[in-house]
């Protein structure tokens, strides 16, 4: 039991971040077009790590999958730095880098959570209990996707949010 709380630091320390990037400084400055729709996709590809974890069998071939998907989400997360330069002061820029840090070691403790679901879990927590983790992860990232497409997708737009 005690794994599992200590595998869920690196979300619980990503979605304060994220509360303080999204509830501060976004609302603070609104969003442009651009982040408007890039914030979503990278919610949406970390949610695909979560969900190829939780819908595939831990075995070599889709662990070099969940990897490259892996690989992916966290080199894509950084995209938008570029257009951040000109639009966040520096403690919002600093609260990026630590998401940056902070985004591999969530999407490693989710893998170390995929390895435990199997019928060789090394008995450090049941298979029900890493699935259940998993599936709490991707609920609450599934959330805040909704809540993105929704909030900055359509309401910020028409309320004088967009810039």
């Amino acid at each position: 039991m005690m794994l599992a709380a200590l595998l869920f630091v690196p979300s619980l320390a990503q979605g304060g971040l994220m509360l303080v990037d999204e509830f501060y400084y976004h609302m603070r400055r609104g969003l442009p077009r651009w982040e408007r729709i890039s914030h979503p996709l990278d919610t949406l590809a970390t949610l695909a790590c979560l969900v190829f974890a939780l819908t595939m069998d831990f075995d070599e071939t889709n662990l070099i999958a969940y990897i490259i998907l892996c690989a992916f989400s966290s080199i894509l997360i950084t995209k938008d730095e570029f257009v951040h330069k000109n639009l966040c002061d520096e403690m919002e820029m600093w609260i990026h880098a630590l998401l940056f840090v902070v985004h591999p070691a969530v999407l490693l403790a989710a893998g170390f959570f995929w390895s435990l679901r199997g019928p060789v879990s090394g008995g450090l927590i049941s298979p029900e209990s890493a699935t259940t983790a998993l599936a709490i992860q991707a609920f609450v990232l599934a959330s805040f996707f909704v809540y993105q497409v929704i909030f900055w997708g359509i309401y910020a737009r028409t309320h004088d949010h967009q810039q």
